[in-house]
């Protein structure tokens, strides 16, 4: 067994670039796409590690040496080789394989003996079906492959006319792939004015028996590797006539009797087809999967045709167009929003001033004396005793700026804390108004807001991995208008309190709250869906406002929604993930998480912004909110102290990340304190200064503590 792991490490650091290894155990042979960057090894019975450097070095060879062609560049390229497709393509593959094999090995010597042995065992396993045959019988193209591929292994028996040296020769020094097309159109106009005589065998006189050169310069490294690894050569001077005693070897072709004719390229096809039969039917195979196309115009309902739809009247229509009741309705929903409203302006007051001082400091920290490389004269007295005598100036390095995209959870396990989630939104939005940094937050949900607005997608080939449909909204905006965004405020606290009994009584508003529109309904959590969309709205939410940095952040309170494959896929079989943009790809299988943490590694690596997680859990002590937040080896130290800022804080910073930058685990029962009577509460601590001061204090820790997602926003803009 290979350990499969190192093997991918190693065609990554062959191919200095990332690319994607998949194993197929339905892939007779190694490949490598050019334009996905993807490398496929076979899973092969009994495969050796030798074995598998050789293919990885060969299709490494390719990724380094041969020029990406689309499937019509490649028709047109070997057209001009010759109008016969099959001969061109077979002709410029055996000249191709060459060249790559060769450079690889003048790039990395120590592949030189993987080659040799790889080539050795499918040389013994006569995958090339020259058993019982003389090699000299062979047509030019399938001696001259064999030349390149097993010419050591043979002993360099392979025998070539005068003529076809010349070919031979040139292709041991081919540099370009330009130089391969040239070649092969050479060769393969030899092929075709030769035609008839190409099945006989060669003539002694006329021939030379030449040494194998693989790598294009002296043959004396190969002839080494020869006589050193042939099977029986031990060293010995008395194996040097390149015969061998072995029952496994095949080398002494002077002596096969079989001279059927046989037809150009035969020992490609021979391989390829054998290659096929030696697979390992119940070996693990990746399937590289795609990500399906999306419209956004359709995917997401903006702000503007989502409040046209729930305006002013929305209230109206949901109190049965009872004017009375409606009005009262009005008056307690205006008085909510109006302590809201309060409540945030007061907290964010203090909250840009954090802001202000942070990034103050951080100004002061960036900046740097400079030297000008001017004199300064009133310095220049000084020159004896000191070095300072050049005028100065002060750089400061320009701040980054940011902007914030949310993707909030709008599942129906989300009621009980959403309209805590919303008063933070609200806060988050408040704040970023006052301090002109471009924001969104948009809710995914599998409810519909109307026909229009479904997001389905459409796959762009079988290896696409399918979703069900759902929505997004995009519910606050710094796009929006003072009136819009008051107006948004108590639509959302409208739905916000609806779903919350507690917090219906605690303001008095149990029969004030009519029911809510089915356009703003909770479902289940399409959070991979809405990933998907989130890898074409990051880009243009930072092209539209030229941000540097983008804050990204995800707010659910569970996993996302399954997934399926047009190929179901069992057993130890694995998905790969393929990004066409980066060239990128990502191992997942078949559980839901996995695949999120797929999509988050692929939005970090195509979009570069700041990932955030702000994941809502009930667990009563952090260290049972699961093992996807812990890694296990956390000592008893770090578990008590995490379990204590859980507990006094009501979040804490998990451990694991799961791909994104951070990853916190809110208490979801945390309540953000609005309409709070702070005149009345320090009143009632008003006994001595002291307990004046621990009241004023704790009260303002209680007031920040319940805004986490706030205060977190706050550090990352700050740098």
């Amino acid at each position: 067994m290979n350990n499969t792991a190192s093997k991918n490490v190693l065609a990554k650091i062959l191919a200095t670039e990332n690319i994607m290894v998949r194993h197929d155990a339905n892939a007779s042979t190694a490949s490598f796409d050019l334009h996905k960057r993807v490398l496929t090894l076979p899973v092969w019975k009994n495969m050796t590690g030798s074995l598998m450097d050789m293919l990885i070095g060969h299709e490494v060879g390719h990724a380094l040496y041969t020029p990406e062609m689309t499937p019509q560049q490649f028709i047109d390229f070997t057209k001009e080789i010759g109008k016969d497709m099959d001969l061109a393509k077979l002709v410029w593959n055996i000249v191709e394989d060459a060249r790559i094999e060769r450079m690889i090995k003048e790039e990395y010597p120590g592949l030189r003996r993987d080659f040799f042995h790889g080539y050795k065992e499918i040389y013994e396993m006569d995958m090339f079906e020259i058993e019982g045959k003389n090699i000299n019988d062979l047509p030019f193209i399938d001696r001259m492959n064999l030349h390149f591929k097993i010419g050591p292994v043979l002993h360099n028996d392979v025998i070539f006319t005068s003529q076809e040296m010349v070919f031979v020769n040139r292709c041991e020094v081919i540099r370009t792939h330009e130089d391969v097309k040239v070649l092969s159109k050479d060769i393969y106009d030899f092929i075709n004015e030769n035609k008839n005589i190409q099945n006989n065998s060669p003539e002694l006189d006329d021939m030379h028996k030449i040494a194998l050169s693989s790598n294009g310069e002296n043959t004396s490294f190969d002839n080494e590797m020869m006589e050193s690894f042939s099977p029986g050569s031990g060293g010995d001077d008395n194996n040097n006539d390149g015969n061998d005693n072995n029952s496994g070897s095949r080398n002494n072709h002077e002596h096969m009797t079989d001279r059927t004719p046989a037809k150009d390229g035969d020992t490609m096809k021979n391989l390829e087809k054998n290659l096929q039969n030696n697979l390992d039917n119940y070996g693990a195979s990746t399937h590289i999967c795609t990500l399906p196309d999306i419209d956004l115009d359709n995917a997401i309902v903006d702000h503007k045709v989502f409040y046209k739809r729930i305006d002013c009247h929305a209230i109206d229509r949901a109190c049965n167009n009872d004017p009375a009741y409606a009005k009262r309705v009005h008056e307690a929903m205006d008085r909510l929003v109006a302590k809201v409203k309060t409540d945030s302006e007061r907290s964010v007051s203090i909250m840009v001033n954090q802001f202000n001082r942070k990034k103050a400091a951080d100004e002061s920290r960036k900046s740097r004396i400079n030297k000008t490389g001017k004199l300064n004269m009133d310095k220049l007295h000084q020159y004896k005793i000191s070095e300072d005598i050049f005028l100065s100036r002060t750089i400061t390095k320009d701040g980054k700026n940011h902007g914030f995209v949310v993707f909030l959870d709008w599942s129906g396990s989300m009621t009980c804390t959403i309209h805590d989630v919303m008063l933070q939104l609200f806060q988050i939005a408040i704040f970023c108004r006052k301090v002109n940094i471009p924001f969104e937050v948009y809710s995914f949900s599998n409810c519909f807001f109307d026909e229009k607005h479904i997001a389905s997608f459409t796959p762009k080939d079988d290896t696409s991995i399918s979703f069900d449909s759902f929505c997004m909204i995009n519910l606050l905006s710094s796009r929006m208008t003072n009136t819009e965004f008051d107006h948004a405020m108590k639509i959302m606290n409208w739905v916000g309190i609806k779903y919350n009994y507690h917090k219906m009584k605690k303001f008095g508003m149990l029969n004030l709250v009519p029911p809510i529109p089915d356009e703003i309904g909770m479902g289940s959590t399409p959070l991979n869906q809405a990933m998907v969309v989130a890898l074409k709205v990051i880009p243009e939410f930072r092209k539209k406002y030229n941000l540097q940095i983008v804050n990204t952040v995800f707010m659910t309170d569970g996993d996302g929604d399954g997934f399926f494959h047009k190929k179901t896929i069992y057993g130890s079989d694995k998905y790969c993930l393929f990004d066409s943009e980066t060239g990128l790809s990502y191992e997942y299988n078949y559980r839901s998480h996995s695949l999120t943490q797929a999509l988050t590694k692929m939005i970090k690596d195509r979009t570069g912004c700041n990932l955030i997680h702000f994941h809502l859990d009930t667990v009563r002590k952090a260290e049972n909110a699961g093992c996807r937040f812990f890694s296990g080896n956390e000592t008893p130290e770090q578990k008590e102290k995490i379990n204590k800022l859980y507990e006094t804080e009501g979040f804490f910073p998990a451990p694991i990340k799961n791909n994104f930058d951070e990853v916190f685990v809110v208490k979801s029962s945390t309540e953000i304190d609005i309409g709070m009577n702070e005149d009345e509460f320090l009143e009632s601590k008003k006994k001595t200064f002291t307990s004046l001061k621990s009241a004023f204090i704790k009260m303002n820790d209680r007031k920040m503590t319940s805004r986490v997602m706030l205060n977190r926003f706050i550090d990352m803009i700050s740098v």
